[in-house]
């Protein structure tokens, strides 16, 4: 395995395996969703997977019908697959639907944000390398990380704006 590959992994199990043990330790009761919030979320699996169907509708045509060669198969279905789950989550993230009723999610956002940026440091140093691109066409192998990293960025930001958000409404 390259050591461009092994040290994010490593360092977001290692994460991963702190923010379990202290979410454990520290949670208060058993986590919920109410009537609401689970509207939203079902809301929100509507608005993902439909945004996957009509981009992979897009990318056949552009393919199939047009001959717009972009990118391998594998990131064709990658890329719709991480649009589709980052709308999601922002999605109930925004609707207040994403977290538990006693889960605050701090600590979720904390490891998606270092998931994110493990993955753009990994898609960065391989863009350097020159292995995103094949014969001009983008490479699932080279450019996934770099997907992953975006959405989980744009996922991890959205979280923190209402984070604060709700901070605000709380204090006024």
């Amino acid at each position: 395995m390259d050591f461009e590959i092994m040290l994010p992994v490593l360092i977001a199990l290692i994460l991963v395996v702190v923010v379990m043990l202290t979410t454990r330790r520290y949670r208060k009761s058993h986590s919920d969703y109410d009537e609401m919030q689970m509207m939203n979320r079902d809301k929100g699996y509507k608005v993902g997977f439909f945004t996957i169907l009509i981009m992979l509708a897009v990318e056949i045509f552009a393919s199939e019908i047009i001959g717009l060669k972009l990118m391998d198969v594998a990131m064709m279905l990658f890329i719709p697959l991480m649009t589709g789950v980052t709308i999601y989550a922002c999605y109930s993230i925004v609707k207040g639907a994403f977290f538990a009723i006693n889960d605050k999610g701090i600590s979720y956002t904390v490891m998606i944000g270092v998931v994110a940026l493990c993955n753009i440091a990994t898609g960065v140093i391989r863009l350097a390398n020159g292995s995103v691109f094949e014969n001009g066409i983008i490479t699932f192998d080279g450019a996934e990380a770099l997907v992953m990293g975006i959405g989980f960025l744009i996922i991890a930001i959205t979280s923190l704006i209402m984070m604060m958000k709700n901070r605000k409404e709380a204090e006024s």
